[in-house]
């Protein structure tokens, strides 16, 4: 009896597995081996594609519009490259048939990342329809064409589109625009405007959005929000000009069962918060009081990030250690289910609570650990000897008297997690 092919010896969900794991390099050598091995390595190689230049771009383009077989081992495809500059000179109109001719080919990509800041490719979508797209990305306004192919395409679950508004007031609003019907998204993210154009049944699970106009109001994004995600949202991240009390006032009225909220102040930071200047009362101990009174509205707030960019560089804004734990300490007590924080002026510094009534700076930054270091051996607050009694359970030692660097390392493994069992 002669022994059994390589066909018929092992599974061909077997094979994809162990041709998966073979090096690129070697994929060419498989495709000569028989055609069994040659379909299974084109699969391999062209199942996920990333091309960062235009010549790039070409060359693949020309492979997939030319072999139909190639084309439809495509699952995921990214696209990312800078357009020639200024951008009013834009590539030969052959470039983007032969993009368009390639993409028409792809019948079973699931991920389309076009990650590209050239306003041509929506004319390469035009045409395009892809059965089973899931997570679709581009640098794309949400203009009429647009809308177009993304209601041809139900199945998305993930849209991210360009983040600054269309600028055409011909192109948007349109006064007979359709809706943007996607019955399965779930994330979004792009220019908040485009919030109001999602048709009431796409249920989002996260949002992230930006405002761009200078004068731009958040009030519509937010009761778009409401009506159409107040039951399944969880994260909602904004990106706006300004200290953005009044989009925080709006989320927590009309968004109070958010999980987590993470909001980005786009302005000059030239002063700690908690300074009060008569010249510039935006910058004040009020707003830090402000917040702790918004905070009340939430019933399920677990995580809130604040961020500040310094857009004209002005300077370092110092961060004050014993000043944060006050703030993260009564916005606590205001929001009783927060158990994370990064406060606007922290440059990213996380607080943790780790007891009902005790907050801690996160132990894998330094400047969390030196200050919390200093907190446990001064004795200042009795209630934090519920934190040493249960690290010297832990590690049968309290690691006070050691360096940092063994501080670190302790309250690491004790601080994060689960592990608090007070």
């Amino acid at each position: 009896m002669s022994p059994p092919s390589i066909r018929t010896s092992l599974p061909v969900e077997l094979w994809e597995k162990i041709v998966d794991s073979v090096r690129p390099d070697a994929h060419l050598s498989l495709c000569r081996v028989s055609k069994l091995f040659h379909s299974l390595a084109v699969r391999s190689l062209y199942y996920d594609i990333s091309l960062d230049s235009p010549s790039a771009t070409a060359a693949c383009c020309r492979t997939l519009a030319n072999n139909l077989n190639t084309a439809s081992a495509v699952r995921n495809l990214t696209i990312t490259y800078t357009p020639s500059e200024p951008l009013k000179y834009h590539y030969f109109p052959s470039f983007y048939q032969l993009l368009g001719r390639a993409l028409r080919c792809l019948t079973n990509v699931r991920d389309l990342r076009l990650s590209v800041l050239d306003p041509n490719y929506i004319q390469v979508l035009a045409r395009c329809q892809f059965p089973s797209l899931h997570h679709f990305e581009c640098y794309l306004t949400l203009t009429t064409p647009l809308v177009s192919f993304l209601n041809q395409h139900p199945s998305i679950t993930y849209l991210q589109i360009a983040p600054n508004e269309a600028l055409s007031p011909a192109s948007w609003p349109p006064p007979t625009r359709p809706g943007v019907v996607l019955p399965k998204l779930e994330y979004f993210v792009g220019n908040s405007e485009c919030i109001s154009a999602l048709a009431c049944d796409a249920s989002l699970r996260s949002a992230f959005l930006f405002w761009d106009a200078v004068d731009a109001t958040p009030q519509d994004a937010i009761m778009a929000l409401e009506r159409s995600s107040s039951d399944t949202i969880n994260l909602l991240s904004c990106r706006r000009r300004g200290w953005n009390l009044d989009l925080i006032d709006l989320i927590s009225t009309w968004l109070p069962n958010i999980y987590v909220l993470s909001v980005t102040n786009l302005l000059v930071i030239d002063a700690h918060p908690s300074q009060v200047r008569t010249k510039t009362p935006r910058i004040s101990s009020a707003y830090l009081d402000a917040i702790r009174g918004l905070l009340s509205r939430f019933t399920d707030l677990h995580r809130l990030d604040l961020h500040c960019v310094d857009t004209f560089r002005m300077g370092e804004v110092e961060c004050r250690m014993d000043d944060d734990f006050a703030t993260v300490s009564g916005w606590g007590a205001a929001c009783p289910t927060l158990s994370e924080c990064i406060l606007s002026h922290s440059n990213g510094l996380k607080w943790i609570r780790v007891v009902d009534d005790v907050w801690v700076p996160d132990p894998c930054d330094h400047r969390g650990v030196r200050w919390l270091t200093g907190m446990l051996r001064s004795n200042r607050f009795p209630q934090w000897n519920r934190v040493l009694a249960v690290i010297q359970q832990r590690t049968q030692r309290i690691p006070l008297l050691g360096d940092v660097e063994e501080c670190v390392e302790i309250l690491k493994s004790v601080v994060i997690g689960d592990q608090w069992e007070l």
